[in-house]
């Protein structure tokens, strides 16, 4: 559920509008699906309808505005958010169905607007940031001369409406002082930083958790830890409303890496922060300096280490393609990604994409290509009427095209960082082999090493073989290679681990898409009965035996430690169940459990329900069963 547009609920609300948050109950590929997605908008009869517009939606947003237009030509289409608010002429002038766009926050704007709208004598001049065409088609526009300057004067968002959710997100600020190239955030929240109070933000937290129990929060602000002062007083504050409510929030933030200290990074651990996302970009400090993030690597490496000692995670985020990026760049790129996975950060990569209104989009807008491959930082399922709209308007549709540069192809691009991304799954293994990799990276050229194992890379995406076997088979070797048949214990077993979870996501994905499962609440279970037939085995699960306890010898839930004094020899059994495309669980199972789950994995669902109901009592396997639908093991049809 977007942000901004539970703030704008509530600001709506607080002037006496009524409001509905819409969201598409069906993928939109065909011109059906957004025909019949206006039908259900309509269904309500409203008197407004507006869009919260985001580069990777807009074609959807465009073509669901159209057909409410075409349904109803009386209600008016308000488009706002950060791709109208930067390309407001443009969209007016090629969109005839779209009547107004306000620019920048609308938190005064919008509700100022529709009470302009509901009068017979309409008066648009006050409406700040408003763009919009007067009776002979001119598009007139009103300057945004003001920002909201103090957030604790705006009304909580509308945090009920979020689907029940193990973590909310939750406004905290707004704005970022930086010039990045490549980022719109800055003109959006027309460079003006800013928090709300201490007091405000916990204060939303608390009411959170005594509404939904919710303990666990992602702050939404582009970078939280600006002012040190501020984080400060919060995490203190923080830390003693928790010790007086008795409560345990934990949350997480975006930041950049000049912007935190050592100091305050144990100060935000100590006071609940599980996780902080840090935007890198390059390797390299030439192109540090040509996007104007200039980084420094020294800091980078200083802030990686203090985050994992305190067992905090990162979030380590690149970019390839930059305009004059050379091979000796992104080399230096790889080599940077590479060793922060051993300090057990999660590293992800995209590819460049040139966003409207920024410098990069002012100089390049002309050399820009589109061939298909659609980056993954708007990454969507797209239809072929999409397709169209994306192709015939590029200069509004730029995020979906590509920047050619002369050091590599745009496909070793895309390669690389669909690999770079599976890296994140193995930061553990990493962590263990840090050693290893240090003295092999200083003379290996990775950038060669992906070139000469393209051809079969690519031989193996065009089979259907995901990336995820690839790199599991090539840190196999790497391991081989390097300690033979003696691989250290630990080693062994947090690779089998991580490997695991790697291949269930990815089959989690992919069973989600094609082959969801019919879920069925009603348990009549007659074990000796041939109705037991019912029950299938999902794909998303696995089972393990080790001799060591595993949860011992996982660095990162054991502060990061290498020695061998964390390994419990014995006989150990789990199941390991994925809960999403990006998050796996870990359970210890009894040996009988692992014995009825070894039968369930090998297909054979009736000697496991045969062998279940003479193993356990009745009422202990139906529990059990229970928890394994629960879990999405088994499910019944």
């Amino acid at each position: 559920m977007p942000l901004g547009l539970l703030a704008l609920t509530a600001s709506l609300r607080e002037t006496g509008f009524t409001v509905e948050i819409y969201k598409p109950k069906i993928r939109l590929l065909k011109l059906n699906d957004f025909r019949n997605t206006t039908k259900d908008i309509l269904k309500t009869n409203p008197k407004f309808v507006g869009f919260s517009t985001w580069c990777n939606s807009f074609s959807a947003s465009l073509l669901i505005a159209e057909q409410i237009k075409h349904s109803n030509p009386k209600v008016p289409i308000i488009f706002g958010g950060p791709q109208a608010s930067i390309l407001t002429k443009n969209i007016l002038t090629e969109f005839i169905f779209v009547d107004f766009i306000l620019s920048g926050e609308a938190d005064h704007s919008l509700p100022q607007l529709l009470h302009e709208l509901k009068q017979k004598k309409r008066n648009f001049s006050q409406v700040q940031g408003l763009y919009h065409r007067n009776r002979q088609g001119e598009i007139i526009q009103n300057e945004l001369q003001n920002t909201v300057t103090d957030l604790n004067k705006l009304p909580v968002p509308a945090y009920e409406l979020v689907p029940k959710a193990d973590v909310l997100k939750l406004d905290v600020g707004r704005g970022c002082p930086f010039k990045c190239t490549y980022c719109t955030t800055n003109s959006f929240f027309s460079k003006k930083y800013r928090t709300k109070s201490a007091e405000r933000i916990i204060r939303e937290m608390e009411a959170a958790y005594e509404k939904s129990k919710i303990t666990s929060f992602s702050f939404a602000h582009d970078l939280f830890t600006f002012n040190n002062k501020f984080v400060i007083d919060f995490c203190s504050k923080l830390t003693e409303h928790n010790e007086i409510k008795k409560r345990n929030y934990k949350w997480t933030c975006s930041a950049r890496i000049d912007c935190v200290s050592e100091e305050l990074i144990g100060q935000m651990k100590s006071a609940g922060c599980e996780s902080i996302f840090f935007g890198i970009e390059s390797g390299s400090k030439k192109i540090q300096k040509n996007i104007k993030k200039n980084l420094s690597f020294k800091n980078i490496r200083k802030i990686a280490n203090k985050c994992m000692q305190v067992n905090l995670k990162i979030y380590a985020s690149f970019i390839l393609g930059f305009p004059d990026e050379t091979k000796t760049d992104i080399e230096k790129t790889l080599k940077l990604i590479l060793e922060l996975a051993c300090k057990g950060a999660f590293v992800q990569a995209s590819e460049l994409a040139i966003l409207p209104g920024t410098p990069l989009y002012k100089n390049y807008i002309g050399k820009l290509i589109f061939d298909g491959t659609v980056s993954n930082f708007s990454h969507s399922i797209i239809g072929k009427i999409e397709l169209g709209l994306i192709q015939k308007y590029p200069s509004i549709f730029s995020s979906f095209y590509h920047l050619p540069i002369n050091a590599v192809s745009r496909e070793t691009i895309v390669l690389l960082c669909r690999f770079i991304n599976i890296l994140r799954d193995f930061r553990n293994t990493f962590f263990l082999i840090e050693d290893e990799i240090k003295s092999d990276i200083i003379s290996i050229k990775l950038l060669d090493l992906f070139a000469k194992n393209r051809d079969e890379i690519k031989q193996h995406l065009k089979a259907d073989i995901p990336p995820a076997t690839l790199i599991i088979n090539l840190i196999k070797r790497y391991l081989e290679v390097k300690f033979g048949e003696n691989i250290p214990i630990q080693t062994q077993n947090v690779f089998m681990w991580e490997a695991t979870q790697n291949l269930l996501k990815n089959k989690y994905l992919r069973w989600q898409i094609f082959s969801p499962p019919i879920e069925s609440k009603n348990l009549n279970f007659q074990f000796h009965n041939s109705k037991n037939k019912k029950f299938k085995s999902s794909p998303i699960w696995h089972v393990l035996y080790s001799k060591y306890d595993l949860n011992a010898m996982i660095p990162e839930k054991n502060n990061w430690l290498k020695e061998n004094s964390c390994q419990k020899k014995g006989k150990y059994f789990y199941l390991i169940t994925a809960t999403s495309d990006k998050s796996c669980k870990l359970f210890t199972i009894t040996n009988i459990e692992y014995e009825l789950l070894n039968l369930l994995q090998n297909n054979s669902v009736e000697k496991f329900l045969e062998k279940g109901s003479n193993l356990m009592k009745p009422v202990s396997f139906k529990n059990w069963l229970l928890k394994l639908i629960n879990l999405g093991v088994i499910y019944q049809i």
